[in-house]
């Protein structure tokens, strides 16, 4: 064969297959907007056709043209001509295209019609922002969700499982009893973080369920205008939900697939349906870039995931060894093909790698080279047609079977036991007090072996030998009541101490709702003055919290307007480390530490008004039990702090360099790693991020900077600062059980206590001694690591939820 420029394109000749035939040409012809890729336009190059593949058929014609679409990096309005023609010198009769002309009639009808504003994506907001969004404080460190979020699993799982002719009937209730539920939970949405960030996976469901309902059962033989601006508005929000999953929370997809909801099937579902609906309009762009020899691969994935789907038991070894070199030849011959394809095979490999562990060796890898497959197209899509991309269209109508891959066959057994008429045990079944004995030795904990009750008031003092049934009692005036965390300036809700104070807490006492009472947590992610204005106009059905926890500075808009409707509303302050006199309308104070209880406790004007003095530390972040590897010799010696001791970090810095070269000194800056949120620690993973930073180092050195800095005199700060500034840096590093030398204030020692933890520096040059001996005794750093996981122990997330619900409950005490 011959590849030479001709007519303005590329012509290849092709020899007869039947003798006494004059020769045969293959003309390629760019479009009239060229070719934007490497191969150039018209330029003689030859588009890159395997040698054995350029038989002499207008089928091979045709793959030559579109091999040369694609590596154009065109867009489907953008095609390749070609024609199969005798040689002579006008080739323009019996010219076609890839793709193929009725396609690209089809799209170019679509830029004046509704459907190319209905599936368009492009990013919706900027995620490197230091502002709050809905997804902010998503939680998915529990993707399936806890136990009250089981009767909208059951109803994603009927939807998803249900046959075709019994759908609609279905649709026509399940989805707003779904909504319902989520009422029924907590009714409130952003700006508040609430219930509903604690199940993103749950939501995504009902949202995917909505959708598949209006696909399958919302239109009618002619699709009306109404139809698609209904179907316009849920296909944007869940392409903002699968934005969300996929590129912001990157989440694995083994994780979505495991989790209990059936979102690969409702996804599936509803991209069967919009193509039924509009495939002859709109098909997946993606698809187009596959050639013929990707349409084999294609049927034995489509053969295989439903062969997995059925449970794929008696996979032989030497199956599942082949299925793995197919993927891999696949993904290494086909990279000019649709992403989806590529995507696949890495969920084919990973899938039947769960049969034969021992076949693959980076397993967990795999998850994430899929995801990134399907996101490529994304990119891709980007440089060909802009704006004008339809990513998750073509993700969810792809003739691949990926998502095939990712569904969970305990779905569809749970599906059938609810058919069955088998419901999961209801936690609401059992009252708040039920609960509460039930679990009665967790919360008598608090009374017999806390650390925390040597300083400020002691924990429902007026009920604390009145046993079992009395405590219940009390913690049940929590039941369903609304607790509204709340910062009293303009920013503050953006700050890392609301993070812990604020949305942290709200969702440790929205946790107790399995051994505690039912308490609708919330967390304000706004001006206070707007939560205030909201209030006004809306109403308590808006928000009515019963006790309301002031972050750093108190919400005065909220204290008044409450006061005048004389709701009885209860104002606890969290000063967190503002050392400020108790603000005017406070029933309680939450002191860091136990000093501060103390003084607050029997200031005067803290007497005089009657204000509850409890101390309350703050948790440790370390909730997936990241714990710091025992790395020998140690490498760095270092800090985590948006502050810069300078003194300290020089002297640290410099006797490493004397006394223990192979160590280095570092500081991790949270100001630096977070730039795109000012700084702050604001979402839940960005808090794993922290402590898996942690891990970084081998050992810490702990002294309070930067605190009280607006003051000029040291003697002043130090005074402040050694008595009232958290101990929340040494509880982190001890969480995972990092080796710390600690100074003497407070806050440090709060959390020592009386135990026998010997790092303790009084002084510089004591500090530096203790540094100096943790570099080169290894047996000290694992008793110090040892000594620190347990002292953590009770500043975990439910042990401090409890205390504070035992804190409110007693603020609550008539």
């Amino acid at each position: 064969a011959a590849c030479f420029c001709a007519l303005g394109g590329l012509r290849v000749r092709a020899e007869a297959a039947v003798a006494g035939r004059p020769a045969e040409l293959c003309y390629l012809f760019d479009g009239p907007r060229g070719c934007r890729g490497a191969a150039g336009g018209g330029d003689g190059d030859d588009p890159g056709l395997p040698e054995a593949e350029r038989a002499g058929s207008e089928a091979a014609c045709r793959e030559a043209a579109q091999l040369r679409w694609i590596t154009c990096g065109n867009a489907a309005l953008e095609p390749v001509g070609y024609a199969f023609l005798p040689e002579h010198p006008a080739a323009e009769e019996g010219r076609k295209t890839y793709p193929p002309q009725d396609v690209t009639t089809m799209l170019q009808r679509i830029e004046a019609n509704p459907l190319r504003s209905l599936f368009e994506y492009d990013i919706s907001f900027h995620w490197a922002s230091n502002e709050l969004t809905q997804y902010s404080d998503i939680d998915n460190s529990e993707p399936e969700c806890r136990r009250e979020w089981s009767p909208i699993r059951d109803m994603a799982l009927s939807l998803a499982y249900i046959s075709k002719d019994s759908l609609c009937a279905a649709c026509q209730t399940l989805p707003r009893l779904m909504w319902a539920v989520v009422d029924g939970i907590d009714p409130s949405g952003f700006p508040f973080s609430s219930a509903r960030t604690d199940c993103f996976l749950g939501l995504l469901s009902i949202v995917a369920s909505e959708f598949l309902c209006s696909c399958q059962c919302g239109v009618g033989e002619v699709v009306s205008a109404a139809f698609l601006d209904m179907m316009m508005g849920l296909w944007r929000r869940l392409q903002l939900e699968l934005e969300a999953m996929m590129f912001f929370f990157s989440m694995p997809l083994l994780t979505m697939a495991n989790s209990g909801w059936p979102l690969p099937v409702l996804l599936r579902r509803g991209g069967d349906a919009m193509r039924r609906m509009f495939g002859s309009l709109l098909p997946s762009e993606c698809d187009l870039l596959d050639l013929p020899s990707a349409a084999s691969f294609q049927e034995r994935m489509v053969h295989l995931a439903s062969d997995l789907s059925s449970g794929g038991r008696n996979m032989s070894r030497e199956f599942v060894s082949e299925v793995i070199g197919d993927a891999r030849r696949f993904i290494e011959r086909h990279f000019h093909g649709c992403p989806f394809g590529q995507g696949t095979a890495f969920l084919a490999m990973l899938r039947v790698a769960e049969l034969h562990p021992e076949l693959v060796s980076n397993s967990a890898d795999l998850d994430f080279f899929a995801l990134d497959s399907f996101k490529a197209w994304d990119a891709l899509a980007a440089d060909r047609v802009g704006r004008d991309r339809r990513f998750f269209h073509d993700l969810l109508t792809t003739r691949w079977p990926w998502l095939e891959f990712l569904v969970d066959t305990r779905g569809g057994r749970r599906a059938a036991e609810l058919v069955r008429g088998v419901a999961p045990l209801d936690l609401d079944s059992f009252s708040c007090s039920r609960r509460v004995l039930d679990t009665m030795g967790e919360w008598q904990w608090h009374s017999s072996s806390s650390p925390f009750d040597s300083r400020g008031e002691v924990l429902l003092a007026s009920v604390a030998s009145a046993g079992g049934e009395a405590l219940a009692a009390a913690l049940c005036r929590l039941e369903g009541a609304e607790v509204l965390f709340i910062s009293g300036t303009a920013s503050g809700y953006k700050w890392g101490s609301f993070t812990v104070r604020g949305r942290q807490a709200a969702r440790g006492l929205r946790q107790l709702r399995g051994r505690g009472p039912a308490v609708r947590a919330r967390a304000y992610n706004s001006d206070c003055k707007t939560w205030c204005e909201h209030r006004r106009s809306r109403g308590p059905e808006w928000s009515n919290p019963l006790i309301i926890v002031h972050i750093k500075y108190p919400c005065a808009c909220a204290i008044e307007l409450l006061a005048a409707e004389s709701v009885g509303t209860r104002h606890v302050y969290d000063p967190v480390d503002q050392f400020a006199l108790v603000p005017p309308g406070m029933h309680a104070i939450l002191a860091q530490t136990s000093t501060a209880a103390s003084d607050y406790g029997s200031h005067p004007s803290v007497q005089s008004n009657g204000v509850r003095v409890f101390w309350h530390p703050l948790h440790h972040s370390n909730f997936r039990g990241v714990r710091v590897p025992a790395r020998e010799p140690p490498e760095v010696v270092g800090v985590h702090t948006t502050h810069n001791d300078t003194e300290l970090y020089s002297a640290v810095a410099d006797m490493l360099q004397v006394h223990a070269p192979h160590v280095r000194f570092e500081h991790t800056d949270p100001a630096a790693r977070f730039s795109n949120t000012g700084g702050h620690v604001v979402s839940p993973a960005q808090t794993d991020l922290v402590v898996r930073q942690l891990t970084e180092l081998d050992i810490t050195i702990l002294r309070s900077a930067g605190c009280m800095a607006h003051l000029n005199c040291e003697n002043t700060r130090r005074w402040f600062c050694d008595r009232y500034k958290t101990g929340q840096r040494l509880v982190n590093a001890f969480a995972v059980g990092l080796p710390a030398v600690v100074f003497a204030e407070q806050g440090f020692l709060d959390v020592v206590g009386s135990s026998s933890y010997p790092a303790v520096a009084r002084s510089l040059d004591e500090a530096l001694l203790w540094v100096r001996r943790l570099t080169v005794d290894r047996g000290l750093r694992a008793l110090l690591s040892q000594q620190a996981l347990k002292l953590a122990e009770p500043y975990a997330l439910p042990r401090i939820s409890e205390r504070l619900a035992l804190v409110l409950a007693d603020v609550l005490d008539p």
